[in-house]
């Protein structure tokens, strides 16, 4: 069979996914899918107020998926909504204390996983691979 990029990304998605489900889980030995985890590694990391639009827009998913997701693990307790006093109409988005203690334990399990990824791979290699992911993506933004 004749390889093709996009099923190649779609592969490594699966593979990824699979290596998640099975390796990464907080103390509770609860599992979150990449993408819970990934919401979690920006709420984190972002310095800024958070709102649901901004995740949308970080992640590249409609307004539906994100709502789903958001929903999940606000009912999970890994996230909270609060009112924003600038902005009633809007509801900032923040980690809990529970979402804030299963992100440090995640991103550890996380980097462990990036390392197993790139083993054995230069790291030239390495910068090529996300330059050409960012051209993907490039390709794919306004189609």
């Amino acid at each position: 069979m004749e390889k093709r990029i996009g099923r190649e990304i779609k592969f490594i998605h699966i593979l990824t996914s699979r290596y998640v489900t099975k390796h990464i889980k907080c103390k509770e030995k609860k599992h979150y899918s990449l993408i819970q985890i990934d919401i979690m590694e920006y709420l984190a990391e972002t310095k800024k107020k958070v709102y649901q639009k901004d995740i949308e827009k970080e992640f590249g998913l409609r307004k539906s998926t994100i709502s789903g997701v958001l929903d999940t693990m606000q009912r999970n307790g890994i996230i909270g909504r609060f009112e924003d006093k600038e902005d009633f109409r809007s509801k900032q988005i923040k980690l809990t204390e529970k979402g804030e203690k299963t992100y440090q334990v995640l991103i550890k399990e996380l980097l462990e996983m990036e390392k197993l990824i790139a083993k054995d791979i230069s790291k030239q290699d390495v910068e090529t691979f996300f330059k050409v992911a960012d051209q993907i993506k490039e390709n794919l933004k306004n189609v």
